[in-house]
C-alpha cells in the first residue's frame, strides 16, 4: 500500500495501488509545458507527493506546440529519468501525437508509451476530424489507441464514443475536468462520461506548477465521491497497468 499525505487538508489517504500518469508535459523546453529542468523536478515532486509512482512523459509530436525533434525528447528523457527515480518515480517515454484531418505518415512505433503498443493521440477541438476513421486505421496497424482529453471534442457524440469503445479504443479525460478546475463544458462532459462508464484513464495533462499543476490526488478523491473507490483505482492505476504493462 502507498500512504499519501494530502497537504491541503492534512488527511491521510491509503491507496492499495499508487497512481500512474499517462499524459503530461513535464519534459522541459520541448513544447508548451515545463520551461526548465528545475520546473520538471518540481513537477515530479508535486506528483510524488500526491502518490504518483509511474509517469509516462508525453511531449507534443506533430503539433504546433512541438519545438524539437524526437532525438531531443530521448536526450531529455535520459536526463530526467534519474531525477525522477530519486523521488521514487518510474519514468517512461511516450508522446502526445496530434492527428489532423488526414492521418499523417509518422513512425508511430517510435512514439508508443514506454514498451507498450499504446499510442496517445489528440485531435483539433475546433475542426471536426474523422476520429473514428483514424482510430480504426491505427488499431488496424496493431496499436492500442488512447484518445487524449476526449471531453474537448464537442463534435464527438456519445454514440461515437460507444462505437470507439466497441472497437477497443481507450478514452482519457483530464484531472482538471474531473475536479471542475478547467473549462466548465469540458468538466460537465467529462463527469457525464465517467458516470456512464465510458472513460478508461484519468491523467494530469499538467504543463506547469501554477496554472496547470498535477492534480491526480484531487481527481482520485473526487472520483471516490462521483463513483466509488474501485472506479478511482481503475481509472488512475488498474487500467494503466493492464494496458501499458500487459506485454512486459
Amino acid at each position: 500500500m502507498a500512504m499519501v499525505m494530502d497537504t491541503d487538508t492534512d488527511t491521510i489517504i491509503v491507496m492499495k495501488k499508487a497512481m500512474i500518469d499517462i499524459h503530461n508535459h513535464f519534459m522541459p523546453e520541448v513544447d508548451d509545458g515545463s520551461k526548465s529542468i528545475e520546473m520538471s523536478q518540481e513537477l515530479f515532486k508535486l506528483a510524488s507527493e500526491q502518490g504518483v509512482t509511474t509517469i509516462f512523459l508525453t511531449p507534443h509530436v506533430n503539433s504546433s506546440e512541438t519545438k524539437v525533434s524526437r532525438d531531443i525528447h530521448i536526450k531529455q528523457y535520459n536526463i530526467l529519468k534519474p531525477l525522477a527515480q530519486n523521488l521514487g518515480i518510474d519514468l517512461y517515454l511516450g508522446a502526445e501525437i496530434y492527428i489532423p484531418y488526414r492521418l499523417p505518415d509518422l513512425e508511430y512505433s517510435a512514439l508508443t508509451l514506454g514498451d507498450s503498443k499504446a499510442i496517445l493521440i489528440e485531435f483539433s477541438p475546433y475542426m471536426e476530424t474523422p476520429i473514428l476513421d483514424h482510430a480504426y486505421n491505427l488499431k488496424h496497424r496493431g496499436f492500442e489507441v488512447i484518445i487524449a482529453h476526449v471531453e474537448r471534442y464537442n463534435y464527438l457524440t456519445v454514440e461515437d464514443m460507444i462505437e470507439l469503445k466497441q472497437i477497443g479504443v481507450y478514452l482519457q479525460v483530464n484531472a482538471s475536468s474531473v475536479i471542475k478546475a478547467g473549462h466548465p463544458e469540458h468538466a460537465k462532459r467529462a463527469r457525464m462520461l465517467i458516470k456512464h462508464d465510458l472513460i478508461d484513464f484519468i491523467a494530469s495533462d499538467s504543463h506547469n506548477t501554477t496554472s496547470r499543476p498535477p492534480r491526480l490526488l484531487q481527481a482520485y478523491k473526487e472520483l471516490c465521491k462521483l463513483k466509488n473507490e474501485s472506479t478511482a483505482k481503475q481509472l488512475l492505476s488498474d487500467n494503466q497497468i493492464n494496458v501499458l504493462f500487459k506485454h512486459n
